[in-house]
């Protein structure tokens, strides 16, 4: 018999795989801004050969663009032929402006290396270099918050073989991760 606390484990687990799941058959299906449901996914791996957190952010490219206009960028056109020239530099502020990440106690600012589109998902990447040792993360994340009530941003940390899934919405921005 499974206790309680491992029960929620596979729950969250399932729940994660059910998220991921809908995040990907959605890509394949939805053309427009309509969409029932609000996501983003984030990925966080510390690369101990490097000493770098490499982040990565998945969004529906409708929903970045939609948040980029709302805060002033105009249309942006992503991943077409007349993207703004300046698109990089509008999704590096967007990130900047609606994540903190805290390491160590420490502030730390991620450097943006560019994007992927393909379809209706963007790939944002980024890194913070100088990361040797990981003892707690302090982690905001408020992106997309601006165009749903119903935003959920899924983070997923891998640090020193442990994986870690944290949920963000608008009642839970900030979550403190020790290791």
């Amino acid at each position: 018999m499974c206790s309680p606390r491992t029960k929620l484990i596979y729950f969250v687990i399932c729940l994660v795989g059910m998220i991921e799941t809908m995040l990907t058959v959605a890509s394949e299906h939805i053309v427009n801004r309509n969409h029932p449901f609000y996501i983003s996914v984030c990925s966080i791996n510390h690369n101990i050969d490097t000493n770098t957190l490499e982040i990565s952010f998945q969004f529906f490219t409708d929903d970045l663009e939609q948040a980029l206009e709302i805060n002033g960028t105009g249309q942006i056109y992503l991943g077409e032929k007349h993207e703004a020239k300046k698109a990089n530099e509008y999704i590096s502020r967007y990130i900047a402006l609606n994540t903190n990440l805290e390491i160590n106690g420490t502030r730390r600012h991620p450097i943006f290396l560019g994007k992927e589109i393909d379809t209706q998902l963007t790939w944002c990447y980024l890194e913070i270099s100088n990361v040797s040792v990981l003892n707690s993360i302090i982690l905001k994340n408020t992106l997309l918050f601006d165009i749903s009530e119903n935003q959920i941003n899924l983070v997923h940390i891998k640090i020193n073989n442990q994986k870690k899934t944290l949920i963000f919405n608008k009642q839970q921005i900030e979550q403190v991760i020790k290791l």
